[in-house]
């Protein structure tokens, strides 16, 4: 239910903006006035948080599969152009002159990793047109966390939110086992259907790659002397990394 009601909350911002500028308030001035786009960007930086905070709690309460969790999405990346001058609040407006925005590079993450980025941005700016005959396109977003906004932007194609949202809507756990590590917190191992077909020399890889997981396994080390998995080979893997 609460993927589907993230997935829902996405479209309500597809909804207002292709039907703009009929889906502004009553109380909105004009029809294209600059300041009635700050209403699309309200929608967008509300739409985006809100699905992203989402995600991450799907993430933290174990309800995404390995391979959800896993899975590394490629953007275009643009280094900043001095990493000691930065962007604030008196000129986040301008934050293209502080990255090369005509030399782009790639990077991957992990959707945890894209979540915090939104969570903590610094820079978080969308990029649509208005259309002539009504309504406006997402074309995507500028990102930057914070922490990340010293080294580079993100350029977030829209159509990838709209892949991350079906993918989310349609991952479906089928095994899942709960323990507990050194410190008497609870884990938990996800699996859909296609984890389970995977070998589990990859499965293990993936599994560690998630943020968090690796240091979960020391201190499971710590406390577990007989586990049972018969999907995940926690033992092997607690072996392997020492």
């Amino acid at each position: 239910m609460f993927k589907a009601l993230i997935w829902d909350e996405l479209q309500e911002f597809e909804r207002r903006v292709s039907g703009y500028p009929g889906t502004l308030p009553e109380y909105a001035d004009g029809d294209i006035a600059d300041d009635n786009l700050d209403y699309v960007r309200g929608w967008f930086e509300l739409a985006v948080s809100q699905f992203f905070i989402g995600a991450r709690k799907l993430a933290e309460s174990h309800k995404l599969s390995i391979s959800n969790e896993a899975r590394k999405y490629s953007f275009e990346w643009y280094p900043a152009r001095d990493s000691g001058v930065l962007p604030d609040k008196m000129t986040i407006h301008r934050y293209r002159e502080y990255y090369e925005i005509d030399n782009p590079r790639s990077a991957a993450l992990q959707l945890r990793e894209l979540a915090n980025q939104v969570i903590h941005s610094r820079i978080l700016e969308p990029e649509f047109a208005i259309l002539p005959e009504g309504g406006i396109e997402m074309n995507g977003f500028h990102l930057a966390s914070d922490r990340e906004c010293s080294r580079g932007i993100l350029w977030i194609p829209w159509d990838c939110i709209r892949e991350i949202a079906n993918l989310l809507l349609t991952d479906d756990i089928v095994h899942s086992r709960h323990i507990r590590d050194g410190r008497g917190e609870f884990v938990q191992i996800s699996q859909s259907a296609e984890d389970l077909e995977k070998p589990q020399a990859q499965l293990h890889e993936e599994w560690l790659s998630i943020a968090g997981n690796r240091n979960s396994l020391k201190r499971l080390k710590k406390s577990y002397l007989e586990l049972s998995y018969p999907v995940l080979d926690i033992d092997k893997i607690l072996d392997d990394q020492n």
